[in-house]
Formats: C-alpha cells, sequence, structure tokens
C-alpha cells in the first residue's frame, strides 16, 4: 500500500484529534503505542498493517525500524559476541537495527510476531521491556509494535508464550474498508491513500500519570485477588500482571492526555487487562463518579470530604493539580489549595502527598494568605514535618 503524503512536519499543535476521528478503531493502539507500552496487532494478511505503521512513525518524526521476525535470528536482539583481548572480556556487539535505535528516536515494528522461532523470542524479551541489545542499551524513548497474523494464518505460526504475551497491549487489527476504498477511487491519484489521522500526545502527557496511576492502586486496593490473574489457556493474550497493570496506567494517562472517550479506555483496558478483568476495573471508575476538576475550580460543582470514599479523593486531587498545571492562575491555585487545605483536615497524610507539587506551582507572584499559610504549616505539624 502506497501513501499520498508525508506527515513529516507534523506540530505539537496536533495534539488531538477531531471529534468524528475518535471512530477508528485503531485508536486505543495508536495512543498506548506512543505512552511507550508495546503494542501488538493481530489480523488477516494484506490489512494494511505495515504501511499504517511507517505512516505513524512519519506522524512521531521518528525512523522506521522493520524487523521480520521469523527472517531473525537470536543475534539479531541479543547481540554477537566480539573478543576484546586487551580488556580481557567478550562483548555482546548489537546488530544495525539496535545500534540505530541507540541512537535516533524510533519506532521498531516486529513483524510476524507469531512465526518467531523460541529460540529467537528469548532475547526478544530483553529488548521490548528493557530496550537493551546485548550490551548496547536502546533509547529509553524506543516504541515497539509488533503484527501478525492469526496463528492458523500465519506460516509456521504458534501462539505466544505467557511470558511474551503479558508485554503486550494486544488489539485485533479492523480493516477500513472505507478508506481503502476512497484511495481507489482518488481522482488525483488513483490507488494511492493518505495517512491515516493520528492522535499525537502532547509532551505533557505524564501529567495524568499520577491521577491513573491512583485507578489503579484504588481498584486493587479493594480487589488485591485481581492483582495477578494467570489464566490456564494457551489463547488468552491479555491477563493482569503488576507488569499489564502497570501498562495501563501509562496508556490510561495518555488517553487522558488527548481527551479520549470511553470507548477507547475500554479498548485499552481489555487488551492490557483482559475483558472480565477490565469489566470490574471499569465498575470501580464509574463507582467514583469523579467531579470533573475544571467544573470545581470554575465553581460550578463543589468538592465534600466523603469519609467512604477516601479513594476518589486521591484520584480527584491528583486531577484537580494536573488541570491546575496546565493552566495555572492565581484563582485556580488558591481554590485548589483551599480544598487541599480542607481534605488535610481529614488526612492529613494525603494532603501532604501533593503539598510540595502545590507549593513548587505557585504563580511566584501569589502572596498565599495568612489563613492558608497556617493552614500549611499546621498540615506540615500534624505530619511531624
Amino acid at each position: 500500500m502506497s501513501t499520498s503524503t508525508d506527515h513529516a512536519d507534523i506540530t505539537a499543535s496536533s495534539n488531538t484529534m477531531l471529534h468524528s476521528s475518535w471512530s477508528d478503531p485503531q485508536c486505543a493502539y495508536y495512543i498506548a503505542l506512543q505512552s511507550g507500552v508495546p503494542v501488538k496487532s493481530e489480523g488477516p494478511p494484506g490489512g494494511g498493517k505495515s504501511a499504517v505503521h511507517f505512516a505513524l512513525a512519519r506522524a512521531l518524526k521518528r525512523r522506521y525500524i522493520l524487523l521480520v521476525g521469523s527472517c531473525r535470528s537470536p543475534e539479531d536482539f541479543g547481540g554477537l559476541p566480539v573478543p576484546r583481548p586487551a580488556d580481557g572480556y567478550v562483548a555482546m556487539m548489537p546488530t544495525e537495527w539496535a545500534s540505530q535505535a541507540a541512537k535516533d528516536p524510533c519506532l521498531v515494528h516486529i513483524d510476524e510476531l507469531t512465526t518467531v522461532f523460541p529460540s529467537t523470542q528469548a532475547p526478544m524479551l530483553s529488548i521490548i521491556t528493557e530496550r537493551r541489545c546485548g550490551d548496547t542499551m536502546l533509547r529509553p524513548d524506543t516504541l515497539f509494535a509488533a503484527s501478525c497474523n492469526p496463528p492458523a494464518m500465519a506460516t509456521n505460526g504458534s501462539p505466544l508464550a505467557k511470558s511474551m504475551a503479558n508485554r503486550f497491549y494486544h488489539h485485533p487489527w479492523q480493516l477500513d474498508l472505507s478508506t481503502w476504498r476512497r484511495g481507489l477511487e482518488n481522482v488525483s491519484a488513483p490507488f494511492t491513500w493518505d495517512d491515516p489521522s493520528f492522535p499525537i500526545l502532547p509532551p505533557t502527557w505524564t501529567d495524568h500519570l499520577l491521577s491513573q496511576g491512583r485507578l489503579v492502586s484504588g481498584c486493587l486496593h479493594k480487589a488485591p485477588d485481581r492483582a495477578v490473574v494467570i489464566p490456564d489457556d494457551d489463547d488468552t493474550m491479555a491477563f493482569p500482571t503488576l507488569r499489564s497493570w502497570t501498562n495501563l496506567g501509562r496508556a490510561l494517562a495518555a488517553a487522558a492526555s488527548v481527551g479520549a472517550p470511553d470507548n477507547v479506555r475500554r479498548r485499552l483496558m481489555d487488551g492490557l487487562i483482559g475483558p472480565s478483568v477490565a469489566v470490574e476495573f471499569s465498575a470501580y471508575c464509574d463507582s467514583l463518579d469523579l467531579l470533573d476538576p475544571e467544573e470545581v475550580l470554575a465553581g460550578h460543582q463543589s468538592w465534600d470530604w466523603d469519609e467512604s470514599r477516601v479513594d476518589r479523593t486521591h484520584t480527584f486531587l491528583s486531577a484537580l493539580f494536573v488541570a491546575v498545571r496546565g493552566l495555572t492562575t492565581d484563582e485556580r491555585w488558591t481554590r485548589a489549595m483551599e480544598i487541599l487545605m480542607e481534605a488535610g483536615k481529614h488526612c492529613p497524610e494525603m494532603a501532604l502527598l501533593y503539598l510540595d507539587e502545590a507549593i513548587r506551582i505557585k504563580p511566584s507572584h501569589l502572596l498565599p494568605s495568612k489563613a492558608l499559610l497556617k493552614d500549611i504549616i499546621n498540615l506540615r505539624t500534624r505530619c511531624h514535618i
């Protein structure tokens, strides 16, 4: 599949998509990948997976590296032994692709993942999670995407081992038939296709990590038996472990940064912790009935302490200071501090978690009131600081 547009000049202003573009079934996949979570798409051959990954690399201004798994040996991922007699040891030298990924921002696309031999899968594990090839560290921002056909359609295909499967967000690739048809009928250049519209994360997407981490932590505090659930069968690819819960928190933070709708968030849950546990986690999130921080800061909604839902306050405070950090005015900062001090009257240890960050983002010219300063001193005293 060829493309007719080059998105290499995309700027930071392209942080969000038009609302209508959220209908793209691959949106969750693009978001998870940019959050640093390894992603895996599975679908029938000839569905445009390689072309879309190439286009995404251009949109992200990254070098695109394609690795066909069945054509690679263990040394491609573990390095080649090179004797260094003068130093008295043997070093593991990376192959060309890893050398590039150690220097440049890259999107590494591993194709035909289910045809990779077991002996090659083993060194791939450290590549994907630790970003290490032999003795060489890749750039920490290296993105990994994998794709494959269903095992029944792949030559010598086989299901992934659980240790490999648990490293990925799993996504069913869906054919975009309408876009394909438009390319066939392209008046100016028949049989050429425009690049998709990708949701590009803003540089500040990590500001949402704390609030989403609170969601995951709060859910597992109530249901610790859902932290690790290893499936008995070989067909279940997405299941909860501490790794996949961590990846889910990152992916949800990325989704929050671009205002992704609920259906995208739910796809992320399904593809990382599995549909059954995702139902429980989604229900927990819904039960929080979280206030909109912007509505509270504007005075359109009010916040009150709820002793029975301390987890809800944790998550709300995280989101509140993300909002203030994004737009810091005297009024917004003061209102957020009033809420924080009120929460501190009931749970000082919780309020203290946010106090240093709140003070750090205070407008430099703003002088807090005497009452607020007194509350801050009292909070630190109660926490023995």
